[in-house]
């Protein structure tokens, strides 16, 4: 199970989360009120490891941490955001120059009426953003391209996420007023 921290300051008024993880906060009368904001699950990501040892591959292969998360706004019409490749890199990386880095995707998507089993179905256009990311140019080559999701979102506020071609479920996140996003479990990504 991914584990989200939030870190929230309001003046006057405490903030929680909830057992689901939607954040609320006092309105000084003793009611919560539900934020109607997404929080940016990337700014406070930190290594997960896991890449390193003989348990993960042979020692002394060149590897890194990896995590994708996206970030989309808009409505009905359609959706525009970002989508970030996060890359923490392993020790026998560091060893041949590498490093830690960012792979940014800015996203245009639009709506799609083909979402059975889900709330919302996005086609989504992704065009690499060469002056944000950070990673070596060899990772960023012929990443721009389409993928569609498909998107359930709960009651509770969370937003569960799948590729529309196949099925498969790829990342959980939230969705509030009319942003919504996703983050995935780390893996191991060798180079």
């Amino acid at each position: 199970m991914v584990r989200f921290v939030f870190l929230m300051a309001a003046c006057g008024s405490k903030v929680q989360t909830s057992d689901s993880g939607v954040a609320t906060s006092g309105n000084g009368s003793g009611e919560s009120v539900r934020i109607e904001t997404i929080t940016d699950l990337g700014l406070s990501m930190n290594d997960p490891g896991g890449c390193e040892g003989e348990q993960y591959a042979p020692e002394g292969i060149p590897g890194a941490a990896s995590v994708f998360y996206g970030e989309y706004h808009g409505g009905e019409t359609g959706y525009t955001g970002e989508e970030r490749w996060y890359l923490w890199a392993n020790d026998s990386w560091r060893g041949m120059d590498g490093a830690d880095c960012v792979v940014i995707w800015n996203a245009i998507a639009s709506t799609s009426p083909d979402c059975a089993g889900c709330d919302l179905s996005i086609l989504t256009s992704l065009t690499l953003d060469e002056g944000r990311s950070t990673c070596p140019v060899g990772l960023q080559e012929n990443t721009d391209g389409t993928v569609e999701y498909n998107i359930m979102l709960r009651s509770n506020g969370e937003s569960q996420w799948s590729f529309s071609s196949t099925g498969e479920h790829f990342g959980l996140g939230e969705h509030a007023g009319t942003g919504l996003n996703f983050l995935t479990e780390p893996t191991c990504k060798w180079f």
